[in-house]
C-alpha cells in the first residue's frame, strides 16, 4: 500500500502506519467515531507484505536493526524509523555496521538511507567521508534553493525529519548535525568553528547561493552566523528563519552549563523522543561527581523504560559531550549585526515571563524593516511534533518564494 502511495503522492503525504478496516466504526448520528478507532501500531495491513532482505550483506543489516529496535524481523524496505528508530538507536545500528563491515560508516548515512536496501546501496558505493560529512540529506528532490536546518543544542537532525516531508518536494532540504554524536571525534567548543564547518559543508553541496538557513532554538543562533558568514562570502541568503530562537544575551554569557541541570535537560529530551515524560530532577544529581551523575542518568533511563538496553553507556557519554559544548558555544558567545531578511516563528502556546522580548533579543541584532515575527502553534518543545509540525510547514512554505511541489494556496491559508 505505501510503495503504491509513494509511486503516486509526495513523501509527506504518505502515511507511517496503513491500517485496514473492514468498515469504519460510526456514531449514533452517522459520523466517523474516532474514539472506537483502532490505535494504528496495533493493526498493521495484510497488503504490506513482508519482503525478506537479500543474502549477504542486506541480511547482515535486517539482523543489526532487528537487534538494535527488538524487533522479531526487519524486511528490506522497512523503514529504521518508522519502526521505532531515533537518533539515539541510530548510533547503535552506526557502531555495529562499522564492525560489521569495517567501513567508517556516518552517523548521516541512516537518516539518508533509513531502509536496510537503501543502506546496503549506500555501503556499496562506499561512500567515504566528505567536507560534507555534517551535512544530511532529509530530501533530496526539488529545483529550488536548498533549505538547510540546523541541529539544536542536543546535535541531532531528527527534529527536521517530519517538518522536511510536510515541507512538499519543490526544494531538497539538508539539516546539520554535531560532529561527535557518535563518539568517533570530539565535538566543537567554538561558534567560529562551528560556522566554519558548517558553511564549508554548505557550499559542497551547493557552491553558490541563493540559499534558505533555519534552525530550531540553538539551530537559530548557529544559522544566524552562517547566514552572516555567507553574507561576507558574497553569496545571497534568500531567506533566515528561527524557529522560536533566543539571541544570546549579556546574562547567558556569564552563565557556564550546570552538569545537573544540563543531564536533566538532556534526560527531558531524550525521554520525550522515546514519546514519554522524564522525572528526572536536577536536585538528584546534585553532589555527585561526573560519573556518578551520568550512571544515575542512565540507570534512571532504563528503570522507567525510555532508554533501550540496546542503547550503551558510552552512547550517552558522547551524546552528554555533544550537549556540553553547545551549551559552552552558547554561554560564550553573542551575534553581530546581520542585514538579510529574517522571519522569527515564536511558539504560541508556550509560557513565557513578561520579561522576554517580543523579537526574543533579535532586534538588536536585525534591522526593524529586516525582521519579520509570527506566532506558530505549539510550544517549544511541540511545534516540531504532529499535529503542529504541518501548520509550521506550510508557514516556511508561505514565506520562502518560488514553488514548494505538493503544497498548495488552500492548504497554505488553512494552517
Amino acid at each position: 500500500v505505501k510503495e503504491g502511495m509513494r509511486r503516486r503522492l509526495p513523501e509527506y503525504l504518505v502515511p507511517t502506519v496503513v491500517v485496514v478496516l473492514e468498515a469504519l466504526p460510526l456514531t449514533a448520528n452517522g459520523k466517523v467515531d474516532r474514539r472506537a478507532l483502532p490505535a494504528p501500531e496495533a493493526v498493521t495491513s495484510p497488503e504490506d507484505a513482508y519482503e525478506a532482505p537479500r543474502e549477504g550483506l542486506e541480511a547482515k543489516l535486517a539482523e543489526v536493526f532487528s537487534e538494535v529496535l527488538g524487533a522479531k524481523r526487519v524486511g528490506r524496505r522497512d523503514d529504521f524509523f518508522e519502526l521505532g528508530g531515533h537518533s539515539l538507536l541510530a548510533t547503535q545500528v552506526v557502531a555495529r555496521v562499522r564492525a560489521l563491515t569495517g567501513i567508517d560508516l556516518p552517523l548521516r548515512a541512516l537518516f539518508e538511507a533509513p531502509t536496510v536496501e537503501q543502506l546496503a546501496s549506500w555501503l556499496e558505493v562506499s561512500r567515504g567521508d566528505s567536507p560534507a560529512r555534517d551535512c544530511v540529506t532529509l530530501q533530496a528532490e526539488g529545483t529550488g534553493s536548498p533549505v538547510f536546518f540546523v541541529h539544536a543544542v542536543g546535535g541531532a537532525v531528527g527534529p527536521y525529519r517530519l517538518l522536511s516531508r510536510w515541507m512538499g518536494t519543490g526544494r531538497p532540504v539538508y539539516a546539520f548535525q554535531s560532529p561527535g554524536l557518535d563518539g568517533s571525534e570530539p565535538p566543537i567548543e567554538h561558534m567560529d568553528a562551528i560556522v566554519r564547518r558548517y558553511v564549508a559543508a554548505l557550499r559542497t553541496v551547493r557552491p553558490e547561493g541563493p540559499y534558505v538557513l533555519g534552525g530550531w532554538s540553538m539551530g537559530g543562533v548557529v544559522a544566524f552566523e552562517m547566514a552572516r558568514e555567507l553574507e561576507r562570502q558574497g553569496q545571497r541568503v534568500e531567506q533566515l528563519i528561527l524557529l522560536d530562537s533566543f539571541a544570546s544575551t549579556d546574562e547567558l554569557l556569564t552563565q557556564g552549563p550546570d552538569d545537573a541541570l544540563l543531564l536533566a535537560g538532556m534526560a527531558m529530551d531524550l525521554a520525550r523522543t522515546a514519546g514519554v515524560e522524564s522525572t528526572l530532577r536536577p536536585e538528584s544529581l546534585a553532589g555527585l561527581s561526573e560519573d556518578e551523575q551520568l550512571a544515575r542518568v542512565i540507570a534512571h533511563a532504563r528503570e522507567s523504560g525510555w532508554l533501550p538496553p540496546e542503547v550503551q553507556d558510552s552512547d550517552l557519554r558522547a551524546w552528554r559531550d555533544v550537549t556540553r559544548a553547545n551549551l559552552r558555544v552558547l554561554s560564550t558567545f553573542r551575534p553581530g549585526a546581520y542585514g538579510g531578511p529574517v522571519l522569527l516563528l515564536r511558539a504560541k502556546d508556550a509560557k513565557r515571563e513578561r520579561s522576554v522580548e517580543p523579537t526574543h533579543g533579535w532586534s538588536r541584532y536585525v534591522a526593524p524593516e529586516q525582521l519579520e515575527v509570527e506566532d506558530v502553534p505549539g510550544t517549544h518543545y511541540t511545534l516540531l511534533h504532529a499535529p503542529h509540525v504541518q501548520a509550521l510547514a506550510a508557514r516556511i512554505v508561505k514565506h520562502v518564494s518560488g514553488p514548494f511541489l505538493g503544497q498548495d494556496d488552500e492548504r497554505n491559508e488553512g494552517a
